[in-house]
């Protein structure tokens, strides 16, 4: 395969971050506007549409040198970098201040539950169909029972856009997004091409941030326009989703058997990484020096795991 020049690769990232910054803008307005036609929590729609992400399943089941290793970034990884990173600078940016709602504490908890799950079902070194088949079975269990618990939890009217095309904005928003994050990660595959992705390090670390730059926009848009909770939704809803949908697609239609060498060090850094997301979040308002401690976190994990190998 031939390589993708690197002046390509940063105009994919430029543009898809472009792509993904105006989509969540789009997003945020319709998003709003939907939940309060739908008489649910906007956070609810959020962890939807902002931590939905088939995009990388394009890099998970696309057929790369060492699929464990690319599946493995793509899951694990992204969910560290999400919890620690994206959180973490994205408070740095702009603190993520919310009033903790009954959605909130169960996302939050959920963020955590979930990917302990993930652990123990690949505690014997494999992914398998009736692993994916159980995974994806709590894709729509969570969603329901965030929808149950957040009942009564309406968006005020006057927080909605005066516009009838409302599902509209939100649609094109999510579409631009997808686009944006598409680009970005034919640029991670620019530079995937240059890396030995049979290193579990290299799959965990640099792959998963090259796939994961869009949480960067989908944490500080929402911020900037006054909806700190969809930044929440995006933190809670990317890990609830990834373990859920994304290892359960994956199991289902591409079984595999993990390296169980240094499996333990990243899924460990995962559920670490989740839980200290949690206590950041629990309070409802996460600030620059909480945000500073997880970026900082997440940097120490990531020099560890590419000095250890």
């Amino acid at each position: 395969m031939v390589s993708v020049p690197w002046p390509f690769f940063i105009a994919c990232c430029v543009a898809g971050l472009l792509l993904v910054g105006i989509g969540v803008d789009y997003f945020t307005d319709g998003a709003v506007a939907e939940a309060r036609r739908l008489g649910t929590s906007v956070m609810l729609l959020g962890m939807i549409g902002l931590g939905l992400e088939p995009e990388s399943l394009g890099e998970t089941l696309g057929g790369a040198t060492d699929p464990a290793a690319t599946a493995l970034a793509a899951i694990v990884g992204s969910i560290t970098f999400t919890a620690l990173a994206g959180l973490g600078l994205g408070a740095l940016v702009a603190p993520v201040a919310v009033v903790p709602t009954r959605t909130h504490r169960a996302a939050v908890g959920l963020m955590v539950v979930l990917p302990v799950v993930l652990a123990l079902v690949v505690a014997d070194g494999s992914l398998s169909r009736i692993d994916g088949g159980v995974l994806l079975a709590l894709a729509p269990i969570a969603i329901v029972g965030l929808w149950w618990v957040g009942r009564g939890e309406q968006e005020p009217m006057a927080a909605a856009p005066a516009t009838s095309r409302v599902g509209t904005w939100a649609f094109i928003g999510f579409l631009m997004m997808m686009s944006g994050a598409g680009l970005l990660e034919s640029a991670a595959r620019g530079a995937i091409e240059r890396l030995d992705t049979r290193n579990l390090a290299i799959g965990m670390v640099v792959i998963a941030m090259a796939l994961s730059l869009e949480e960067l926009p989908r944490m500080w848009v929402p911020v900037w326009r006054g909806r700190p909770e969809l930044a929440v939704a995006n933190v809670t809803g990317t890990a609830i989703l990834l373990v859920s949908a994304n290892a359960g697609v994956l199991g289902l239609t591409s079984p595999l058997t993990i390296p169980t060498g240094s499996l333990w060090w990243h899924l460990g850094a995962m559920l670490a990484a989740v839980v200290l997301a949690a206590l950041a979040l629990a309070s409802g308002c996460t600030t620059r020096p909480m945000g500073a401690g997880l970026a900082g976190v997440y940097a120490l994990y990531a020099c560890a795991s590419l000095v250890l190998g």
